[in-house]
């Protein structure tokens, strides 16, 4: 079915969970840029003339890269965290740039696809309902408070040991588990 022909309620619900997600991950990017300058030792200021235009992708990689060279590990709280950002954001792309094309006739799955702009062989479709973009608005959000725990542990090695171990413990809990592609 047409979007347009689509059941009003359902279409407004996808939208809404949309701009949910959308601005959720707007600020997980905005946490990882934190959490950059913070593990990189700059100053903020100094941060946005360098890491100016860099997306989460990039903000992650750099993460990392800084772990890395400084020889500090990543915990696996961490680790899943910017795992999952890696997830959301392939999901992210895709959603934001292909566009919606209908919905399914039984159900509240909406799809998206590039198929306008890639040959057959290259087109992707999604289907995504409401709830699926909520889980991701979720995760988002979760992924926040381990940004939070892990600038706070740089800034005061140790302070955050509690949180950290519970974060360790409670493991890969994400809502969002992926799509049908």
């Amino acid at each position: 079915m047409d979007i347009g022909e689509a059941n009003h309620d359902v279409v407004l619900r996808y939208q809404s969970a949309l701009g949910r997600f959308v601005n959720d991950f707007a600020m997980m990017e905005n946490f990882l840029f934190n959490l950059l300058c913070v593990a990189a030792n700059i100053e903020k200021d100094l941060g946005k003339a360098l890491f100016s235009g860099k997306r989460a992708d990039g903000l992650i990689l750099s993460i990392r890269n800084c772990y890395a060279v400084k020889n500090i590990n990543i915990e696996p709280f961490l680790k899943s965290a910017l795992s999952q950002a890696q997830t959301l954001n392939g999901i992210r792309n895709k959603v934001v740039h292909y566009a919606t094309m209908g919905m399914e006739d039984d159900d509240d799955h909406v799809w998206v696809s590039n198929m306008f702009r890639h040959p057959d062989t290259k087109s992707e479709e999604l289907h995504l309902t409401p709830d699926t973009l909520d889980q991701m608005s979720s995760d988002s959000r979760v992924i926040i408070a381990h940004l939070c725990t892990a600038e706070a542990e740089i800034k005061d090695p140790g302070s955050c040991r509690a949180i950290t171990h519970a974060m360790n413990q409670q493991g890969n809990r994400w809502q969002f588990k992926g799509i049908a592609i």
